[in-house]
Formats: C-alpha cells, sequence, structure tokens
C-alpha cells in the first residue's frame, strides 16, 4: 500500500523513477500497476520492454525492438511524445542512455533495474550522466523487495560542503539522497578531485562490538592520493555493504562501488579513522549480511 505522500510525488512530481530491487522481488508487477495509475489519470503511456512482460490495458502501448534496436524505439518515442515511458528493464549502457535522453527531452520516465541495495539504482547512473544532471534524470527510487516497496529515496541538487569538511572552500555542488518517507539524508553523491565520492550520512549512534565468532576473512588495499583515499576490495565485492571495524570497534557501514572499492575523502571523519585502523594494523572489514 502507497503512502499518501508518495501517490501525491507520483501524481505530481516524480518524472525520472526508478523501480529496482532484485529478481522475482516484484518490479515488473509494480511498474505494471504505475503504467495504470498514470493511464486512469489521463496521462498517455507507452512502454519499451522486450519481452513484452508488463501487464496493461490496451490503452498502453507496448514497443519492442524496432529493427532490432531500442534506439529505433526511443526515436520514434520522441515523435508520439507520450506523457510517459515504462522501461522495462535497463540493463546495457545504451538502455541508459536511452533512458537519460529521453528523460532530457522532456518525457517521463520509469526505468526498471535489478540491484540488492536501494542505493545501487542510483550508482548505476554515475559515469553515464553528468553529476550535476542526475537529479534531473532521476528524482524518485522506489526500491521493491519480497512484494513491498522497502524504502523510497528522493535525490536533489544544492552547493555545500560534504559531511565531515570543514574547509569552506571545499564546497561544491552535492547530490542529496534522501528517506522520502522522512526526509532525512542517506547519502551524499560529489567530486572529489577525478572521483565520484558515495558517502553515507547517517547518525552517530552507539558502536556495537564485533560479533563474538566473526572473522574478517576480507583482504583489502588502502590507496591514497592527494584528497582521497582508495579502500579495494576486490570485484569480487562489487556493489557489497560491508562493516568496517577498528579492532573490536565499529567505523562505518558503507557500500563499495561497482569495482569493489570505496572512496572517501582523506579529512573526512570516517576517513581519517580508516587511516588510523590501517596504521595500527586493527582495520577489520566485514559483509554486513554476515553481521
Amino acid at each position: 500500500e502507497l503512502s499518501d505522500k508518495l501517490k501525491r510525488r507520483l501524481r505530481e512530481r516524480a518524472e525520472g523513477i526508478l523501480i529496482a530491487g532484485p529478481p522475482g522481488a516484484g518490479k515488473t508487477t509494480f511498474a505494471s500497476a504505475l503504467a495504470e495509475f498514470y493511464r486512469a489519470g489521463g496521462k498517455i503511456v507507452k512502454t519499451i520492454e522486450s519481452p513484452r512482460d508488463l501487464q496493461v490495458g490496451p490503452e498502453v502501448t507496448q514497443y519492442g525492438r524496432l529493427a532490432g534496436s531500442f534506439e529505433n524505439t526511443a526515436d520514434l518515442l520522441l515523435l508520439v511524445r507520450p506523457d510517459y515511458v515504462i522501461f522495462d528493464e535497463m540493463r546495457k549502457t545504451q538502455d541508459f542512455k536511452i533512458f537519460v535522453d529521453m528523460r532530457l527531452a522532456g518525457i517521463g520516465m520509469v526505468g526498471v533495474i535489478h540491484c540488492g541495495f536501494p542505493i545501487e539504482a542510483i550508482q548505476r547512473f554515475i559515469g553515464r550522466v553528468d553529476l550535476g544532471v542526475l537529479p534531473h534524470v532521476v528524482d524518485t527510487v522506489i526500491f521493491i523487495k519480497d512484494g513491498r516497496i522497502q524504502k523510497v529515496y528522493s535525490l536533489k541538487i544544492t552547493v555545500k560542503m560534504p559531511a565531515g569538511m570543514k574547509d569552506v572552500s571545499l564546497a561544491r555542488p552535492v547530490v542529496l539522497v534522501r528517506d522520502f518517507e522522512t526526509d532525512s539524508v542517506e547519502y551524499e553523491i560529489y567530486t572529489f578531485g577525478d572521483e565520484v565520492v558515495v558517502m553515507p550520512v547517517r547518525g552517530r549512534g552507539p558502536r556495537h562490538e564485533l560479533p563474538e565468532g566473526v572473522e574478517a576473512p576480507i583482504r583489502y588495499r588502502l590507496r591514497k592520493r592527494k584528497h582521497t583515499i582508495i579502500l579495494d576490495l576486490g570485484p569480487e565485492l562489487a556493489e557489497t555493504e560491508v562493516i568496517l571495524y577498528s579492532g573490536n570497534r565499529e567505523i562505518a557501514t558503507l557500500m563499495t562501488d561497482a569495482k569493489g572499492k570505496i572512496t572517501l575523502a582523506k579529512s573526512s571523519p570516517i576517513g581519517r579513522r580508516i587511516v588510523e585502523a590501517v596504521k595500527s594494523d586493527s582495520l577489520r572489514v566485514v559483509p554486513r549480511e554476515e553481521s
């Protein structure tokens, strides 16, 4: 059941929507319901899909690949100018390019993406679209698991000092990823040097002791750059949430990128604690699901 707040956003504001979740979570079912929601509201809705899995009424035209290409389908839809296009599902770089191009052309877009965590849906766009444009392309992320909506994110860009930085000269454009229902910021995304940093922003609750019997088998390599540190856990841990410990004390819970790396500002509190833990040979890394 959708909250009234989410229904209002879908009806009035959301135009760059990602429906994300693991396989079999109910993403296609939700996308079908959303297509009918927009159609019932008087919107012109089309779909891009292969195979055609969405269960929609005859008023919603379902398009596959035209002449073997989704690009040709997108070119046709740009002439048709629907209010919303449902893209089920986005996997390849070309799929993301089509989503971006159509969204920037003013068409409301709904994309379906496989991922294990909500933030991963946004990370899939990093490197494929300029960071300053990202909130205009994606404004709402709906994460579904076990047939239920478990998280909704909204995106907005502002100019500020990233969390953990104190020098006002380091202020820069920052994409704020907020929990839609509580309006609390959970992640900040910004550029630092040549890197794009996805920084969790979480409350400083009590630290937890390392669970008894849990070892830290993950090997890592720490690389230092002028302004950043890169904790490389290896590609087998790509897009994985891990907990970092200094001895038995928790430092932070972070998400690796698509290459199994975590990039942090050296001057950030978490970055400094990681460097100190490495120097004292006390840094331990545990996959979150094992903790």
